[in-house]
């Protein structure tokens, strides 16, 4: 125990002392403007640009941004947790259709099943009827294999274009050659 050092806490404070000066004095006044006139407002003393200050430093502060974080977080939890029951039970609450009179029309469904139908149709129904009579899911299938189909052709027709390549340059080298051993022989 002899070994410990006694840590010492103290407040952080800040003492200046300028006689005649302290945090009432008025340092200016606000301007109050009504219509075109403008009049004098609240004094600004010490202690308000001191207080602005303090509250600057801390809405910039890491500290004040994480605290904000989480708050936001919290709020959005809560939010969320408050109206989960509301949407359940708007989505298993009974509803009827209605024409564009507003007169119902068909029997009772529930939200979550117009819902779900809608999602099916999505998938199942023509995107466009005008243009094309394919499912919306049959199409986005044919669009990519489509893709995969020109991905391959395109690799195969690079591999073949590089081996015909080679092989050009290997019979272009042999007459070259051979016209050059013809020519020094004929010289020789």
């Amino acid at each position: 125990m002899k070994n410990q050092k006694a840590i010492e806490v103290r407040e952080p404070s800040v003492s200046v002392n300028v006689e005649g000066f302290d945090m009432n004095t008025i340092l200016g006044w606000t301007i109050d403007y009504d219509g075109e006139e403008a009049t004098q407002g609240e004094p600004i003393t010490v202690a308000d640009k001191v207080v602005k200050q303090i509250v600057r430093n801390a809405l910039n502060a890491p500290e004040y941004t994480s605290l904000k974080e989480k708050v936001t977080r919290i709020r959005e939890e809560v939010i969320r947790e408050e109206i989960r029951p509301i949407v359940r039970e708007a989505l298993q609450a009974p509803i009827r259709r209605t024409n564009y009179y507003g007169e119902a029309t068909g029997p009772e469904t529930t939200l979550s099943e117009i819902i779900m139908k809608e999602a099916k149709d999505a998938w199942t129904l023509p995107k466009d009827s005008y243009r094309s009579k394919v499912p919306f899911l049959v199409e986005i299938v044919r669009d990519e294999v489509q893709k995969a189909f020109k991905t391959l052709v395109t690799d195969e027709i690079q591999k073949v274009r590089v081996e015909v390549g080679s092989e050009i340059s290997k019979v272009i080298t042999g007459q070259v050659n051979s016209l050059v051993e013809k020519g020094i022989l004929s010289k020789g």
